[in-house]
């Protein structure tokens, strides 16, 4: 069934989907047709703030369908990580980063054991 007619289109299913696309030429009618995947991811990092960072940092997340899930946070030359047990119901957390060294550290979101997502921080 068509579901829109236009130049541009935006989807956000709440599940990954197959889509077909027809597109049809204005000056001659020509048809061609392709098919879309739009994947829905079930754990991201939606924001960090602020960032830079000098004390208090602020992550929403998105975890859907999972039982555990935790923030590690790397260092850049990968010699220290502090893990942030993060509350499957919720959708943020604080930490505090006032006792880092400054630099640049990733935030990595992990969820049922597995790395699904990262954000940089730089801690100033």
């Amino acid at each position: 069934s068509l579901v829109y007619s236009g130049k541009d289109f935006t989807v956000s299913p709440e599940i990954t989907e197959k889509y077909k696309l027809e597109v049809i030429a204005n000056s001659d009618g020509t048809k061609d047709y392709d098919e879309v995947i739009v994947k829905v991811k079930d754990c991201y990092i939606s924001a960090m703030s602020p960032n830079p960072a000098t004390n208090l940092v602020t992550v929403d997340y998105k975890v859907k369908n999972v039982t555990s899930a935790y923030l590690m946070i790397l260092n850049t030359t990968a010699t220290s990580s502090n893990n942030y047990i993060i509350d499957v119901n919720q959708n943020q957390i604080n930490f505090n980063v006032s006792s880092f060294s400054t630099g640049s550290y990733s935030v990595i979101l992990v969820c049922n054991g597995k790395a699904v997502d990262m954000k940089t921080l730089i801690v100033q």
